[in-house]
């Protein structure tokens, strides 16, 4: 059996750790939408999200945020919604 040398696999495990995404995307998605929508609807400046609609954990979750807080902004007529 062939031995590996420790510079290969150093740069093999390096490849693997870097490809790890350690974010909670759909929960930073869901907190970004509930953020803006809030903020729109209630005339505040809007907040800065991450954005990252190319990743579907992203996406999923700032639209659940977003139909989060226009279901609380119609329910509480914008009273309270810092905290949801």
């Amino acid at each position: 059996m062939m031995q590996l040398k420790p510079s290969l696999a150093i740069l093999i495990l390096a490849s693997t750790v870097t490809g790890c995404d350690a974010k909670d995307w759909d929960a930073t998605g869901y907190a970004d939408g509930y953020a803006a929508t809030v903020n729109a609807n209630c005339g505040h400046e809007p907040p800065l999200v991450d954005g990252r609609y190319d990743k579907f954990q992203y996406a999923r979750g700032y639209a659940r945020g977003a139909k989060s807080a226009a279901d609380n902004v119609q329910s509480k007529g914008g009273a309270n919604l810092a905290n949801p």
